[in-house]
């Protein structure tokens, strides 16, 4: 594995074409955004990986051929053994480009487990349209340039790292990004800023502070970023979100951004314990996530968040098995919601009413498993 050093970043080619709408990964192979980059070989590289720190922080991602052992070992190494993206580092989100590195992860992270979880990207080309009458009495959308930064506006520490992280500084932020921030009397109290700008794409994202949140600030600065990277050049504006982060997913729709897909990305503790733990909270949010699907009747969202689930954690306590097999069953799943009956009978289910009075399992009535899932129940019970 070697690390390059950025006059060497041309070598890589089009190694990262699966990476357009990683604005992040881009900024650092083009010079515009601190980071790192390391490949399985200078001379012909198949093999990328692509570090960009935030502090304690970092965004990753790894890039073309999977199958090299030795690289997989050696970057395993340099990460959590040599802390090749620094001491300070403790927590990374990770992009692959393809399938295959899913697979070949567990050599790289181990002995940590592969956690899958799902972001979803957003974009628009569309100026907003009026938004100042979104912004609420006793708060201002000023726009983040020399002029605020040289004034007695308090400039928040998030605000602060953000410059420095993404763009090595604020002067390296004034020239290679953009952004608007809420003000509240002399504080910036919410902030929408470039994550990063390149190639005319330009990924936006940010914040409100909790006491001053559901006021519509984060929708005006959104629009007023949107306006300032049209104005810039951009021809893509992006918005990246986790799934499961609502507010986000409304602030992005009521700026006008269009959802344009949904790809993997892994989160990964550099500490293997708190790592662990991690597991455990990342299957409690598919679980409620889970469990607000068979509320609500969205059988698909449900079946696809107790799979995450189990997958993650596969020996689940009975009550978890018997929900899950409610939503295999509404999907049409019918073989899939028998095994996970089963399984919830081999782990203790004994409540042969609540199944049989479930409406999901109405279609499971004539198959002749699920007399002998009954009958398992009853000599439990």
């Amino acid at each position: 594995m070697d690390v390059l050093k950025p006059e060497q970043f041309n070598r890589i080619g089009s190694l990262t074409e699966g990476l357009r709408d990683q604005g992040m990964a881009l900024s650092v192979l083009a010079g515009v955004r601190p980071g790192v980059v390391a490949v399985d070989n200078v001379d012909v590289p198949t093999a990328l990986f692509i570090g960009a720190p935030e502090g304690g922080f970092a965004w990753t991602y790894l890039v073309g051929a999977a199958e090299d052992p030795a690289f997989r070992r050696d970057l395993s190494r340099w990460l959590f053994d040599e802390r090749g993206l620094g001491d300070e580092v403790s927590f990374s989100f990770l992009v692959c480009d393809r399938a295959a590195w899913e697979e070949a992860l567990e050599d790289v992270i181990a002995p940590r487990t592969v956690i899958p979880d799902r972001r979803l990207h957003y974009e628009t080309t569309a100026r907003p349209g009026a938004w100042h009458a979104r912004v609420p009495d006793g708060y201002e959308i000023v726009d983040l340039d020399r002029r605020l930064l040289e004034s007695d506006v308090e400039l928040h520490p998030q605000v602060a790292q953000w410059l420095d992280a993404n763009f090595g500084s604020a002067d390296g932020f004034l020239e290679h990004g953009l952004g608007a921030v809420a003000v509240h009397g002399r504080e910036i109290v919410g902030w929408i800023l470039a994550d990063s700008f390149v190639d005319a794409l330009c990924d936006i994202g940010g914040e409100v502070a909790e006491a001053h949140r559901r006021k519509g600030l984060a929708c005006a600065s959104t629009c007023r970023a949107v306006e300032l990277a049209l104005d810039r050049g951009a021809e893509r504006i992006g918005w990246h979100c986790h799934a499961i982060n609502g507010p986000s997913i409304k602030t992005a729709e009521a700026a006008g951004f269009t959802f344009v897909g949904e790809y993997t990305i892994y989160p990964i503790q550099f500490d293997p314990e708190k790592h662990e733990k991690l597991v455990g909270i990342v299957v409690g949010e598919y679980v409620e996530a889970g469990d607000a699907g068979i509320a609500s009747g969205d059988y698909e969202a449900a079946n696809e968040s107790f799979s995450r689930a189990l997958r993650l954690q596969p020996e689940a306590p009975v009550d978890r098995l018997h929900t899950a097999a409610r939503a295999a069953a509404g999907v049409g799943e019918a073989e899939r919601a028998l095994d996970l009956l089963t399984q919830a009978v081999e782990a203790g289910w004994s409540q042969r009413s609540s199944t049989e009075t479930q409406p999901e399992f109405a279609s499971l009535h004539q198959n002749p498993r699920w007399a002998q899932i009954l009958n398992t129940m009853s000599g439990a019970a």
